[in-house]
Formats: C-alpha cells, sequence, structure tokens
C-alpha cells in the first residue's frame, strides 16, 4: 500500500551554521513534519527524503544538486543537517532561493517518478550576515572605526554610532507596524492625541507625493479638490461607520435607501466607500385614540371633522411633546435619532 503524503510544514533556521574558517564545513539545520493525507503524523520509522536547492519557486535546474538522507521519523518529526554529504560551494545564500524536498512514498529505498516532490517549493530567505561573517576578510584587519568608533573589541560601542546607524529601534517598530496594519485601516482610538504613523480622521487635505501608500489605498473616495495632486482624509467626525451594501431589498440588501447617498467633499465616492448618508425615522403611522371625546365609529369621516373642530376650539395641537406612558421613564427629546453612544477618535493608519 502506497503512502500519500498531503501535507509537509517546514521550520528552517535560517541562520547558516558558517565558519569562521575555510575548512569548517557550512551545514543547514532541517526540521520538518511529514503528514498523511488526512493531516495525521506519517508512522514512526525509517524514510528516505531528498533535498535539492533552487533559484526559483517552480521550474528550472537546482542549483544545489541535493543530498539523500535516511532519517528516522519520530512522532511525524524529521531533523537532518544539510550539507554534511554535498558541500553547498557556489550558492549564494543572500539571495531567494526555495528548498524542494521529495519523500519515497512507495517506500522502496529510492527516489524515483514515482515520488512527486513536495509542492509548494519552501523559501530559504537570505541570510546576508551570515554569508558575509563567513568571509573572515570583513572581519579581520577591516577599519570598522567609521562604524563602532575604533576597533578595540574591549571597547564599548558610543551610543552615538548606533543612533547613526539606519536600523533603530523605532525604524523598526515602524517598519513592523507597517507590516502588521496596511495603510487605510481605520480604528477608534481612546486617546487624546493621535499616534506616530497615524492620521486623525478629520477630512484634512493631503498630497499624494507626502504620502504614497495612503493615496494608494484610499485614492479619491473621501474627496481630492483637483483630482490630481491631493487627496482627502475621511471625516468621521460625528458618524457611525456602515458597511457599503449597494444590493437592492430584493437581493437582501439592508441599506434600502442607498441611492440616497451622497458625495462626502468633490470628487469622492457617490454610492461606495466614502459616500455618506443623512440620518432618518423610518416611516410609521400613530393610532389616533377617540373615546374620551364621546365619538363613534360607525361614521368616520363625519366624526373626524367633529374631533377636529373640538381640537380648534380648545385650541389643542393635533402633535403634542411626549409624556411618559407611567411604565417607563420621561421621552428624551433632541435633534436626531441615535443610540447611547461615546466619544472615540477615528484614526487611520499613514
Amino acid at each position: 500500500m502506497k503512502l500519500r503524503i498531503s501535507a509537509i510544514v517546514i521550520a528552517l533556521c535560517v541562520s547558516l551554521q558558517w565558519g569562521f574558517a575555510e575548512k569548517t564545513p557550512h551545514l543547514l539545520p532541517f526540521q520538518a513534519r511529514l503528514a498523511d493525507q488526512n493531516g495525521g503524523a506519517v508512522s514512526n520509522g525509517v524514510r528516505l527524503v531528498q533535498f535539492q536547492i533552487f533559484d526559483a519557486p517552480v521550474g528550472g535546474a537546482p542549483i544545489w544538486a541535493g543530498e539523500l538522507h535516511l532519517t528516522t521519523v519520530n512522532g511525524g518529526l524529521v531533523n537532518v543537517i544539510l550539507g554534511t554529504k554535498r558541500p553547498f560551494a557556489g550558492v549564494d545564500f543572500g539571495q531567494q532561493l526555495f528548498l524542494e524536498i521529495t519523500v519515497d512514498i512507495n517506500g522502496d529505498n529510492a527516489i524515483s517518478t514515482d515520488d512527486p516532490p513536495m509542492r509548494p517549493r519552501q523559501a530559504i530567505l537570505p541570510v546576508i550576515f551570515a554569508s558575509e561573517a563567513a568571509d573572515s576578510r570583513q572581519l579581520n584587519g577591516h577599519d570598522w572605526s567609521a562604524i563602532f568608533g575604533g576597533n578595540d573589541p574591549t571597547q564599548p560601542i558610543p551610543a552615538s554610532k548606533i543612533e547613526d546607524q539606519s536600523i533603530t529601534l523605532r525604524k523598526l517598530a515602524k517598519e513592523v507596524a507597517t507590516q502588521l496594519v496596511p495603510s487605510g485601516a481605520i480604528v477608534p482610538f481612546a486617546g487624546v492625541g493621535v499616534p506616530e504613523g497615524w492620521l486623525l480622521c478629520d477630512g484634512s487635505e493631503l498630497t499624494r507625493a507626502a504620502h504614497p501608500a495612503l493615496y494608494n489605498a484610499l485614492q479619491n473616495t473621501w474627496g481630492s479638490r483637483d483630482g490630481n495632486s491631493v487627496f482627502n482624509l475621511p471625516d468621521l467626525r460625528g458618524v457611525f461607520l456602515r458597511g457599503v451594501d449597494t444590493r437592492t431589498s430584493e437581493e437582501g440588501g439592508r441599506d434600502p435607501d442607498n441611492q440616497s447617498r451622497y458625495v462626502n467633499r468633490p470628487g469622492g465616492s457617490f454610492t461606495y466607500v466614502g459616500s455618506l448618508q443623512d440620518d432618518a425615522f423610518q416611516g410609521h403611522r400613530h393610532n389616533l385614540y377617540m373615546g374620551s371625546w364621546g365619538i363613534s365609529t360607525p361614521n368616520f369621516d363625519n366624526n373626524w371633522l367633529v374631533f377636529a373642530n373640538n381640537l380648534a376650539d380648545r385650541g389643542d395641537n393635533f402633535v403634542r411633546d411626549p409624556v411618559s406612558d407611567g411604565k417607563h421613564q420621561a421621552p428624551r427629546v433632541a435633534s436626531e435619532t441615535r443610540p447611547k453612544n461615546a466619544y472615540v477618535n477615528y484614526i487611520i493608519k499613514d
């Protein structure tokens, strides 16, 4: 019975074991979990695995012909050291490389066309610093005073020299935040100020040149005065957010008045992201109780005229201020219909 391998998870130690002397071999630790077609770990035992390195995710010829490892599988896990049988001579780990793994699926202790390689190939991240460290000429005898302030390893590196370098904690944190949160993301912020890398959603006008990533995300959906060099931030002051729904009521749309939306600012969007909609109260009717006036219902038209005349004689209005029904608190009257709410600042990622 042939064993099918449907999933393989690779954990590569991207830090190559480079030696400082030429006679020290260059090694690459490798760990993986072999799973069957149902995601379960492959049974314990010995399996033959072939490893090759390519410079493309698909196709091409291997730039490292590779090695065959007869490795023990324990709980689905395999652990080998690549480079122990065939040196990585001529392999540039400073570029993007891809590791291809082929497992002896049919158990005949040979790698053949019956054993297809795993897909996709596993990316190996460039190891620039390790590559430079491998060349002892980069370390021994080089004048590092411009960076470290001197070549005496017993002396601490001056803080000013560290601050001058391109990698600082602030820049690193900013880059991580950019990767985790895309430009154009909007979040409610409970603080008073605006964090670095974020902008207040107050409709401000920005230039495309100064904020290219944010413009690429927003385009002119929230307005553009000239449609060319400037664009507007969302103006979310005093409004609630609502998901875009351009479907009709027959299609199950939840915004039956979506055609009543309007452009936030000149150049902005009409019905999609960036459009606004006024507050409203759903159409309804009020039942009118006339029993206290002694009016019977058979002749409604005449009774209504009597009722209206009586109101006019009394100087009453047809609609009066709301009063408590005796069971609940007095109605809260305001200039808009709204739920309970709390103020926050909406901010957008630059």
